[in-house]
């Protein structure tokens, strides 16, 4: 699965055991663990509906 900065991870964003993410050059991408990705962005992960 590839996220972009401006694209949201779907709901279920635990389903997947690694995410590509951009490394900010074209071409270039990082794969990381769902929560690795969520502790470098400082990310908040709550869940918003029920």
């Amino acid at each position: 699965m590839f996220v972009r900065e401006e694209q949201r991870l779907p709901d279920r964003h635990g389903q997947y055991e690694t995410l590509l993410v951009s490394a900010g050059r074209r071409g270039l991408e990082i794969e990381l663990v769902p929560a690795e990705l969520v502790r470098l962005s400082g990310a908040v992960v709550a869940r918003i509906a029920g």
